[in-house]
């Protein structure tokens, strides 16, 4: 397991507008949740992006009709430093139900690599 996520550890608590264009903060957004987050935002914002400075790992579809990837991942994985985003070939929008166990394992992978091997990259 990675060294830097430990049960009880505290994810940064950055603030983002949520789907209303309200500011809150991650800690807001989470509940009761585990560290994992899944933000699903209507508007693309490039500067909280810049912000992150944590592993982070980005998913996309590349068949994705709702949210095409180019206008996505594609950019976000440039503005986060030292992202890595992961494209599935084929995949649609609904992808973490139609490829699951793919995703589950990627996710899994991720949590388990240790913070000095993980580097920007697509795959």
């Amino acid at each position: 397991m990675r060294s830097d996520i430990v049960p009880g550890a505290v994810f940064p608590d950055y603030e983002l507008s949520d789907h209303t264009a309200k500011r809150r903060k991650l800690s807001e957004l989470q509940g009761q949740d585990p560290m994992v987050l899944i933000l699903s935002r209507g508007s693309y914002c490039p500067e909280d992006l810049k912000k992150f400075d944590v592993p982070t790992l980005i998913l996309h579809g590349d068949d994705d009709q709702i949210v095409p990837i180019a206008n996505s991942a594609m950019l976000s994985s440039k503005l986060v430093k030292g992202a890595i985003l992961k494209v599935y070939p084929g995949a649609p929008h609904g992808m973490c139900s139609t490829s699951k166990d793919q995703i589950n394992a990627d996710l899994l992978a991720f949590f388990k690599a240790e913070p000095s091997s993980l580097s920007a990259k697509v795959v």
